[in-house]
């Protein structure tokens, strides 16, 4: 999966990527080793429950934006700074959803 998510990951202030199953399973994790945006401690079922119906949402924080996509495989969070391009993220997400090989967790 890191060869899948790395070219969101090289975007410039990109963070982390985390891509959550559809039963709401943390299936994958990477951020910078220097981020301090690590999530931890997340009941990840809750947080899909909250993002039902929604396909795609942008939320700001003080030092932090997080992108939210919902596909057919899962969830996908990246967590980025207010320099990254929002539209290069999108476009990555797009291009790298299709081809993960779905294994149910």
């Amino acid at each position: 999966m890191k060869a899948l998510f790395q070219e969101i990951m090289d975007i410039e202030d990109v963070h982390g990527i985390l891509f959550v199953s559809l039963r709401g399973n943390l299936v994958y994790e990477e951020f910078e080793k220097k981020s301090r945006a690590k999530p931890s401690g997340i009941d990840w079922s809750s947080l899909i429950k909250t993002f039902a119906g929604i396909r795609e949402a942008e939320l700001v924080f003080n030092n932090h934006r997080i992108f939210f996509r919902t596909t057919e495989l899962g969830y996908v969070f990246v967590v980025m700074g207010w320099h990254a391009h929002i539209a290069l993220v999108r476009l990555n997400c797009t291009q790298a959803l299709p081809s993960y090989p779905f294994v149910p967790t």
